[in-house]
This record gives structure tokens, C-alpha cells and sequence, in this order.
């Protein structure tokens, strides 16, 4: 067990094992094992190996076992800078039970060592091709198999009833159709896809699990849309919290979208027969970016890299994996995500409503120091609040440049997320906070999830 006992000692420990070295190479001999080899001052090599894997960290799973043929005499020492040993099969084969906590390994020879470590059989092989589903801009449905890892990967993948055979080079990706997948491609049409798939390594590891998307098209428009020939989509979904009343506020909402070269356009159309008036909260500091605090507020998420079901857990059938929300934090945004804030006009009528970005993409992703300000996005991104007769609307302009790095063109897919705030007034001067959403996930809420916002492509 090379799990350390005294992290305060692993700081010397690296200064006495890795004095003035110099980089010889990057080992990745599995999709949860990272190492790099170096060269010491007097021409023998030094390489530090561990899993990545975040339930070993966490101690909620063993790491991975790695048989690697050295060729040489090696030594290994553990975080704490102590001498260990590993076994060795019959066939000169050392068994290495990888941790968290990185395994300094000394050889003679360190383009060696860095081979024989790269060239490592470790038994979570069938996780070194990660597998991924999206919808395509002309209807249906296709996998997208990337090699994680330095090596060749190949092996079959299985989808339903369909098998493909992949042979990927490292860190190659390769996206095959699923046949028979998907329901076409109608405007602002809720469709769901599901499908059980596995992925079978020819070195002998595999794994499987399921797949569930929602996703809609999104039309293509001249300008501000035609809102009366595109169809709706509802939002149905509500999150009311563990201690809310079973009876609460509810209301029928749906959205619309369509896009242009420039802008892509939302509308929101609310019946609520009791609309609240929460006017006073505009006299809060900070009352410009609190616009939750108002009934009819809303919420709009872009999960712009459409990267967050992939790195949701429950889409393998790991038990110990799931135990996670997703594999970097339970419940939270990438840096490629937006949140954006938007609420009525304070005397609630007809005109300009609030808009607050909350959430921003990296700012390398959205034209860098160009990227524009949490104030300019307030004061460009058009936002247009309508009193109806039994409720209210929302007509909201994204210019191109406020959800970067979207790209408006064909084909552009990406997360999407929308949340209605309810808020009613309770005797005694409490308030009932609850919210419908689009979220994939009954009782679930948009918030820090978006592995359950559905997809939208531009067609």
C-alpha cells in the first residue's frame, strides 16, 4: 500500500528525488493513470506515476492495478521518500497498486523506463476510450469514441443492438452515426434519446452504461422571428425544496428560440394568474444583481461546449462512480458555462427588464481582454418585458458576442437551460421561494446542474 501517511514530508520528498531534472516524457498509459519521466543530473531517469481517478482520492474506491515489463532494475519510493517493493510474476512482470499520491520510480535508463511505463497493462483499460452522444444537425444521433490515453486504443463499441469496431491512435477522436437514431429535426421540439452502450477493449477491459439526452433545433430566422410560426416548449419541471408546502405557486410557461448570424433570440411566455409584486427588494444593495429576489425572475444557462452529460457519473454503471454528481465536484459549472440573470421592470410593466451576468466562460474562450463586462453584458443584451393580460413575457436578444464562444452558424450545438423564480408572500412577512425549469431531471433543479440542461442545435 503506497497510500502516505505524512503529507508534510512530501515537499522534501520531491526536492531530494527530483533535484534540477529534466523533462524526458508524458506517461499516460491509461485514461486514470498520469506519470512523468526526467532525466537526473548524472544520466539515469526518475518517473512519478498515479491515478487521477477522484474516488480513490476520496477513498470511496481502490486505485488501479499496473503490470509493467521494466527490462531493467528499478527502484520505487513512495511520497514520504521510503523505499517500497512491488511484485514480480514469473515472466518479469512488476504488479503496482497505483494511489493517489504519486510512485517515484529510479532506472539507469530513462527513455527506458518511460516506454516500459507507457507500454503499462492497467485492468481499468476499457476507460481509455471515452464515449460521448450528440444530436447532428440533420437528424439523428452519433458517438463520438476519444482515446485518452498515448496509446493505441482499439476495440468494439456497442450501441442497442449495433456494434462498431474503432482503432484509435493516441489522443485521436472519431465520431461514428448511430443508424435508425433520432426523430427528426423539428422546430422547438422537445426529443428524447436513450440507449444503453458499452465499450469493449481488445487488451480485455470493459465497461458499459446508459445514455439519456433531451435536445431540441433551434430555426434560423431574418432578424427578430415570426413568434406565432415557431412552436413551444414547456417548462414544466418544478423544484420547490424539502420544506415547502405541497401546495404551492404554479404557472404555465414555455420558451421559444431562434437565431441569426448575429443574435440568438429567446421568448418566455408566462401565465400567472398572481403575479407578485416584490418592488421593495429593489431597495437592497446589490439589489441590481440579487434579481432572483423578484417573482418572475428568470434564470438562462449555455452550456456552451455541451460537454456536461459527459462528465456526468450516472452515465456509467459504476456504482462507486456515482456516488458523485459529476467527477470534478458534486453540483457545479465549468469554466465554459454561462448564467445569466434577468427580471421584470421595477414598477412591473411593459418595457426594459434587468439583466445580470452571473456566471461567465473563461475569458480566453470569449475573446480574451476584449471579453465584454458584467455591466456591458447588462447594458446591450436586449431585454423586453411584457405585461399580458393573464400574465407576462420575455423577449431576449443575445447579441453574438455575449455568449461566446458560441458560434451562430449551422450545425453549433450546446447546453441550454431556463428557470422560472416563484415567489409568493406568506403571512407573517415571509416569502415562498420556489421555481419551474426545463431541467431533464424531475425535482431537479438548473442550478449547479448543467448535466440536466437539454441540448439545442442551430439548424
Amino acid at each position: 500500500n503506497f497510500t502516505p501517511l505524512l503529507l508534510c514530508k512530501a515537499v522534501n520528498t520531491l526536492g531530494n528525488l527530483y533535484p534540477d531534472v529534466e523533462y524526458a516524457a508524458d506517461i499516460r498509459p491509461s485514461a486514470n493513470v498520469r506519470g512523468y519521466a526526467f532525466k537526473l543530473k548524472d544520466g539515469t531517469g526518475i518517473a512519478a506515476v498515479w491515478t487521477t481517478d477522484i474516488n480513490v482520492a476520496r477513498s470511496r474506491k481502490k486505485g488501479p492495478v499496473m503490470r509493467v515489463k521494466f527490462g531493467q532494475p528499478v527502484k520505487f519510493f513512495d511520497i514520504n521518500s521510503n523505499e517500497r517493493s512491488a511484485p514480480v510474476d514469473a515472466d518479469g512482470t512488476a504488479v503496482i497498486q497505483l494511489t493517489a499520491a504519486p510512485l517515484s520510480i529510479k532506472a539507469k535508463d530513462v527513455s527506458k523506463l518511460a516506454k516500459a511505463l507507457q507500454e503499462a497493462e492497467v485492468e481499468d483499460a476499457a476507460s481509455d476510450v471515452q464515449v460521448t452522444f450528440q444530436p447532428v444537425a440533420g437528424g439523428g444521433v452519433r458517438a463520438q469514441l476519444r482515446n485518452t490515453t498515448g496509446r493505441r486504443q482499439e476495440g468494439k463499441l456497442k450501441v442497442g443492438a449495433d456494434e462498431f469496431e474503432y482503432s484509435l491512435a493516441p489522443k485521436q477522436a472519431r465520431n461514428i452515426p448511430i443508424p435508425s437514431s433520432g426523430s427528426g429535426t423539428d422546430d422547438c421540439t422537445l426529443m428524447d434519446w436513450s440507449q444503453k452502450f458499452s465499450v469493449t477493449s481488445a487488451r480485455g477491459g470493459k465497461s458499459s452504461g446508459s445514455w439519456d439526452m433531451k435536445y431540441f433545433y433551434v430555426p434560423q430566422t431574418q432578424g427578430m422571428p415570426d413568434w406565432e410560426k415557431i412552436p413551444s416548449i414547456p417548462i414544466n419541471n418544478y423544484a420547490a425544496g424539502a420544506h415547502a408546502p405541497k401546495k404551492h405557486k404554479e404557472v404555465k410557461a414555455s420558451y421559444q428560440l431562434a437565431w441569426d448570424s448575429e443574435n440568438l433570440y429567446l421568448r418566455v411566455c408566462v401565465i400567472d394568474a398572481n403575479f407578485a409584486d416584490f418592488s421593495e427588494n429593489w431597495n437592497k444593495p446589490k439589489s441590481s444583481q440579487l434579481l432572483w429576489e423578484h417573482d418572475g425572475s428568470m434564470n438562462v444557462y449555455f452550456d456552451t461546449a455541451a460537454d456536461a452529460r459527459s462528465k456526468y457519473s450516472k452515465n456509467s454503471d459504476d456504482a462507486q462512480a456515482s456516488l458523485l454528481v459529476r467527477p470534478d465536484e458534486s453540483g457545479s459549472y465549468d469554466t465554459n458555462d454561462y448564467v445569466y440573470h434577468f427580471a421584470p421592470t421595477r414598477n412591473l410593466k411593459t418595457g426594459r427588464g434587468h439583466v445580470w451576468r452571473w456566471i461567465e466562460v473563461d475569458h480566453q474562450l470569449a475573446d480574451g481582454v476584449n471579453m465584454p463586462s458584467k455591466e456591458e453584458a447588462s447594458e446591450k443584451i436586449g431585454c423586453q418585458f411584457k405585461r399580458t393580460q393573464n400574465g407576462y413575457e420575455y423577449i431576449i436578444t443575445f447579441g453574438k458576442r455575449y455568449i461566446e464562444p458560441i458560434v451562430l452558424r449551422r450545425g453549433a450545438t450546446c447546453g441550454f437551460g431556463i428557470c422560472l423564480h416563484l415567489l409568493e408572500k406568506l403571512d407573517g412577512g415571509k416569502t415562498l421561494h420556489t421555481g419551474v425549469s426545463n431541467s431533464t431531471e424531475s425535482g431537479v433543479h438548473t442550478d449547479s446542474n448543467p448535466q440536466f440542461w437539454p441540448l439545442m442545435i442551430l439548424k
